[in-house]
């Protein structure tokens, strides 16, 4: 289980500095870590948990998804609409389009935590009474 969760990081980290267009050296400013360790998770070493949250934070990606790649938590399993969200956001064709998308998904929840604030807010108003 470990090694193929090892697998998944170093494939996925791989097509993430790719993507970004990033050196060994770029990335390990960008994250905040050694450039030895870069390339020691490009080879395939395990990332520690601190390296995981550092990645998550520099690529804004949830920790939880990072640290569960790297096999330090259960892969969550996934609802309906993920995988919906994840099928067509593969098919769109430029990385450009992608990011538009995961953009759009975190503008969505900034609003719906925006709401949620003021939904309690407002729920601590005592009741008028007539």
């Amino acid at each position: 289980m470990m090694q193929l969760a090892m697998e998944a990081f170093t494939d996925w980290f791989n097509k993430l500095l790719k993507d970004n267009d990033l050196g060994v050296r770029e990335a390990a400013r960008k994250i905040g870590i050694s450039h030895p360790m870069v390339l020691d998770m490009q080879n395939g070493a395990r990332p520690t948990e601190g390296s995981c949250a550092k990645i998550a934070i520099a690529f804004n990606f949830p920790a939880d998804f990072v640290l569960s790649l790297a096999g330090y938590r259960p892969a969550g399993k996934k609802d309906k609409l993920v995988e919906l969200i994840e099928h067509l956001t593969a098919q769109l064709p430029t990385e450009e389009d992608k990011n538009d998308v995961a953009e759009y998904i975190r503008l969505r929840l900034r609003i719906a935590e925006d709401r949620g604030k003021h939904a309690t807010i407002e729920s601590k108003r005592p009741k008028k009474t007539l």
